[in-house]
């Protein structure tokens, strides 16, 4: 592999990389969680525990298989929930700038590249797009936001 090949693949293996880390983290907080919580339960309401680790393992796994739409498919669920997750802060009183700039997912930023903005996966990013130059990460040129305060 050419250092320009490794370099256009790098954040689709990073992308990968996060994916697989966060369904290893939810999964093994799901079996931690079904053991201590679920000790002497009936059979089926234990499973509950292993929820998050169930979907994180869909979507890594429809994100590798189909990177576009599993892209866009975490995307669109990361938005949902960050909408909800607002909601409920706003309705409790929680909801202040330096909470909503800590939680917003980093999926959100969408730097604009020249004459239009892509919003998009890093797997997406360098699985179908040849160059470097129009992945999701903003340029030198470009301002970067802070992500948490």
């Amino acid at each position: 592999m050419t250092r320009t090949e490794f370099k256009r693949k790098l954040p689709g293996y990073i992308a990968t990389g996060l994916v697989i880390l966060t369904t290893s983290f939810w999964t093994l907080w799901g079996v931690g969680e079904m053991y201590v919580e679920g000790w002497g339960m009936p059979f089926p309401a234990p499973m509950r525990y292993l929820v998050l680790g169930a979907v994180c393992l869909a979507l890594t796994l429809v994100a590798l298989t189909w990177p576009r739409v599993g892209g866009w498919l975490i995307l669109v669920i990361g938005g949902a929930f960050t909408a909800w997750w607002w909601t409920l802060a706003a309705g409790r009183g929680w909801l202040t700038w330096e909470g909503g700039l800590g939680t917003f997912p980093a999926s959100s930023v969408a730097p604009k590249d020249g004459h239009r903005q892509r919003i998009g996966f890093a797997v997406t990013c360098a699985t179908s797009w040849p160059s470097a130059s129009h992945c999701w990460w903003p340029s030198p040129s470009q301002p970067s936001l802070p992500l948490s305060p």
